[in-house]
């Protein structure tokens, strides 16, 4: 899950792994890796490794409580229809209404 937080983001990752299983890493620059990627907005992404979410859209209200949170990658409630790419197929999940 990609995490969109203000720079200087050091306590938002140590919040955001406090509060829950993600494992957040600064996205580095594809131009200098030691420098972190940086939004249009002027935001860091932190990605974070996460479990499976029995509850996506709670997870994603605490997460954005945290300060300096601007944003997740969970997209929740944003799309009538996702597709999911495994290994061996594609698939088109619907929500219904």
């Amino acid at each position: 899950m990609p995490g969109i937080g203000a720079p200087g983001t050091s306590p938002l990752s140590t919040a955001v792994r406090a509060g829950s299983q993600a494992q957040p890493v600064r996205r580095a620059s594809e131009a200098d890796a030691s420098q972190p990627y940086v939004t249009d907005n002027g935001n860091w992404i932190l990605d974070c490794g996460i479990a499976t979410l029995a509850d996506a859209a709670g997870f994603e209200r605490e997460v954005l409580a945290i300060p300096g949170v601007v944003g997740t990658g969970l997209f929740v409630g944003m799309a009538d229809a996702i597709v999911v790419e495994w290994p061996e197929r594609d698939e088109v999940r619907t929500r219904s209404r």
